[in-house]
């Protein structure tokens, strides 16, 4: 690791530590190198070398020192390492959460972060894991580039469409809860404590 690497390194986590709470700064940067721990495990298995480990704003790389040349599934394999690493922590997270809940406000914030980088990192566009699987599998079959440009455009308007019903869906359950919850308060204070209970 550069000196600029840790300065930029230290940045990030004041940038993080300033916009977010600190539990979560420190999730997202551990989410990261876990992330990234999951390409090295599968560089070692697969005997290359790492010539890099970088850690930056938002993105992390590992680079071998030699060109990947691996047979389709295992540079899947490679590919999803990363993303698989991060669900794997996220999964373990949510068991501690559950056995130790005193653990919990310490445990959802690593839990999330490594949920946003798995999900983040499986979309199938351009330089994320999800995007190198697909086009593994494209220049497997030699499929047409332009194909594969389709699908991704495809693929990523579906994913937006259907982030935008979830969030819609969850909008619409906060308002219907919080109207409720305003509508038993202003019953409560009219009318005073409510006895549905017959004697």
């Amino acid at each position: 690791m550069t000196k600029n690497d840790l300065i930029e390194l230290i940045l990030f986590f004041a940038y993080l530590t300033l916009t977010m709470n600190a539990f979560f700064a420190v999730s997202i940067i551990l989410a990261l190198v876990i992330h990234e721990l999951g390409h090295v495990v599968f560089f070692k298995i697969y005997n290359y070398k790492i010539d890099k480990f970088k850690i930056g704003f938002f993105y992390g790389y590992v680079r071998p020192t030699e060109k990947i040349n691996l047979p389709c599934y295992k540079e899947i394999n490679l590919f999803f390492a990363g993303p698989l690493f991060n669900f794997m922590t996220a999964c373990a997270c949510f068991i501690i959460s559950m056995i130790f809940p005193t653990t919990i406000q310490y445990v959802v914030p690593l839990l999330t972060a490594n949920l946003l980088m798995f999900v983040g990192n499986i979309i199938p566009v351009g330089l994320l894991d999800g995007g190198r699987i697909v086009l593994s599998i494209f220049n497997k079959f030699n499929l047409n580039k332009k194909i594969l440009l389709c699908f991704q455009v495809f693929l990523v308007s579906a994913i937006i469409t259907f982030v935008n019903i979830y969030f819609g869906i969850f909008l619409l359950f906060t308002l219907i809860m919080s109207l409720n919850l305003i509508l038993d308060e202003s019953c409560t204070e009219k009318h005073g404590e409510l006895n549905y209970i017959k004697e």
